[in-house]
């Protein structure tokens, strides 16, 4: 006898076995993955979407850097210039004009020691070179060092007399030198030469200004500022030459100018400290010559100012406390205060007591050892002699 159920045992056994299959296939897969894991092939079973290769940085060039140097320094933002120029110069080292840039602001923003070191190195890698010599001509100018840069700047114009920036720095050194003549048309040829040349009208203009024709001073200042008005060099130029006219409200208002393209522009503020205090303002004085000083320490003229202030606020014992640190930080660099300072100093030490003679006799004999000839210090310094009871 045949069973149901036996039958439909029978039909279901009778067909592909799939549920085998599949453990089969499975324990297959397993020992596979198992297998390329342990070669270390494991995830590249697994599909990934492709990750695109980084865009690569281009690099600036040279150009590109100084192109926007250039630019910034157009604005007369020379602080945030110099170090783009520094970017330049480190893929193109040897490289003349961006080291004249980098020597040009420096001086412009008040940081001619630092020039300097600058200004030889670039001599000595182009002796023939006239920028390079033209740049160590404007530094030791402006670090006092008149011969040696009227020296430079003729070097300068032998090498190139078409080169405008070289004529207009030899008239800066030759108004220096106090050979005004000389200066103004020597300054004349610069403009001829580039008439969109900043540095020659302002050079012209300090010509005139030397040589206390300051009416044509102001009109070739004002002519490089029609050419670029974000000068703050020519901004305290025309403001120093406004104070020089006793126009003081005037030379304010440049060297405001001046401070607003470069806040960290010390002799502005110096200036313009000095200039209030003529004009009596003794506290605006005091903050300007007191940001000077914080700007820079080693400016011994500004704490010569402030002692000037302090001295016609009849503060007598701020002011000998600020001569005497005009006279030390001056002395660290081999500089000295003038003869005007010292009468000053001297009148602060008998202001506050006449046991302080012996001090004050020192300070005034220091200027009449300085201008002898001067009808001024000899007037001034008598009178002190005469208060203090000695002769010079």
């Amino acid at each position: 006898m045949v069973l149901r159920g036996d039958s439909r045992r029978r039909r279901r056994n009778a067909g592909p076995p799939w549920g085998l299959l599949l453990v089969l296939a499975a324990l297959a897969l397993g020992a596979y993955v198992l297998i390329q894991t342990r070669l270390g092939n494991a995830l590249s079973l697994i599909p990934v979407a492709a990750t695109p290769a980084p865009t690569p940085t281009a690099t600036r060039s040279v150009e590109s850097f100084a192109r926007e140097a250039d630019d910034i320094r157009d604005t007369g933002n020379y602080r945030k210039a110099l170090p783009i120029y520094e970017q330049a110069l480190r893929r193109k080292p040897n490289d003349i004009p961006l080291q004249f840039q980098i020597v040009r602001l420096l001086v412009f923003s008040g940081q001619a020691s630092k020039a300097e070191s600058r200004a030889l190195k670039m001599v000595q890698l182009a002796p023939r070179d006239a920028l390079a010599r033209a740049g160590l001509c404007l530094v030791q100018d402006w670090l006092g060092k008149v011969s040696e840069a009227l020296a430079s700047c003729r070097e300068a114009v032998a090498l190139d007399p078409a080169n405008s920036t070289a004529q207009a720095y030899l008239a800066e050194a030759l108004a220096d030198n106090a050979n005004y003549t000389e200066a103004v048309k020597t300054a004349r040829t610069a403009v001829e030469l580039d008439p969109q040349n900043v540095d020659a009208y302002r050079n012209l203009g300090y010509a005139y200004e030397m040589a206390t024709n300051y009416s044509q001073a102001v009109v070739y200042y004002e002519r490089a500022l029609q050419i670029n008005p974000n000068l703050p060099h020519v901004l305290l130029a025309l403001g120093r030459v406004y104070a020089a006219l006793g126009v003081g409200t005037k030379a304010i208002f440049y060297f405001d100018q001046a401070i607003s393209v470069d806040p960290l522009y010390a002799e502005a503020w110096e200036r313009k400290g000095a200039t209030h205090a003529v004009l009596g303002e003794a506290d605006k004085a005091l903050e300007a010559l007191n940001k000077a000083i914080e700007i820079d320490p080693t400016r011994y003229t500004a704490f010569a100012r402030r002692g000037e202030a302090n001295f016609n606020a009849r503060l007598y014992e701020n002011a000998i406390v600020d001569y005497t640190r005009a006279v030390t930080t001056a002395q660290a660099l081999s500089q000295t205060i003038t003869a005007n300072d010292y009468i000053f100093y001297g009148f602060a030490y008998f202001n506050v007591s006449a046991d302080n003679c012996p001090q004050a006799v020192e300070a005034w004999r220091k200027a009449l050892t300085l201008m002898p000839a001067s009808d001024y210090v000899q007037e001034y310094t008598a009178s002190g002699f005469r208060k203090c009871k000695v002769t010079r």
